[in-house]
């Protein structure tokens, strides 16, 4: 499996994984190791990379967005300042302190943390999201631990495994597979619940709150 690691002080790092594609690099120094693994160092302006599928990346960058379009392998992406996106993956492991998170979909375990900022997940075998302020949604969810301070956390599960919510203040939706029946630990100090499932023992799920609305419904 091909190796990619990238770095840039700052300015957007922008990566396309395309079907015959070889590793080109526009914006920034090239350097390949005898093991195949391929190494580029950007200073401070925008980093155009095309790579094949599959590859396994793993990015840093002081100040700049992070794009990678394509499916790839294994991605490790962290960023001081700036968006990252992310369309499609074998695992994803994301960590931003100030800017938004976007993956399209995942195919094993995606790592987010987050300090300021949206998290939004299109699907994944399992979600590990910690952000502190910003809303979290993670669609299509196999299993998962999601926890946030402040702001609206949205799961939709589709039944394969344990769903784990732990928020402060914030509102906490949850929807499930109607043919599905989970086992529902739901706990707020001060706030409504809502259970609009049939429940049973098939997964379960468990929310924790101290202020905030918990929603578990149907879908």
């Amino acid at each position: 499996m091909a190796r990619l690691h990238i770095s840039n002080k700052s300015g957007r790092v922008r990566v396309n994984a395309a079907s015959g594609a070889d590793l080109t690099v526009d914006g920034a120094e090239l350097r390949v190791d005898a093991d195949g693994t391929a190494h580029v160092k950007g200073k401070s302006k925008t980093i155009d990379i095309r790579c094949s599928p599959g590859t396994d990346l793993v990015i840093g960058t002081a100040s700049g967005s992070v794009e990678v379009i394509g499916q790839v392998g294994a991605v490790k992406v962290s960023c001081a300042s700036g968006s990252i996106e992310i369309e499609h993956a074998d695992e994803v492991d994301a960590r931003t302190a100030s800017g938004s998170v976007k993956v399209g979909m995942c195919e094993g375990e995606c790592r987010v943390v987050c300090a300021s900022g949206s998290v939004r997940v299109g699907g994944a075998g399992r979600a590990a999201i910690s952000a502190v302020s910003g809303s979290i949604s993670a669609d299509d969810v196999g299993s998962g631990e999601l926890k946030s301070v402040s702001g609206t956390i949205e799961v939709g599960a589709n039944g394969e495994g344990r769903i784990g919510v732990k928020t402060v203040s914030g509102t906490v939706r949850i929807t499930v597979p109607r043919s599905t029946a989970p086992t529902l630990n739901l706990k707020s100090m001060s706030g409504r619940i809502r259970r609009d499932v049939t429940e049973g023992g098939d997964y379960e799920i468990s929310v924790g709150t101290v202020s905030g609305t918990i929603e578990v419904t149907c879908r």
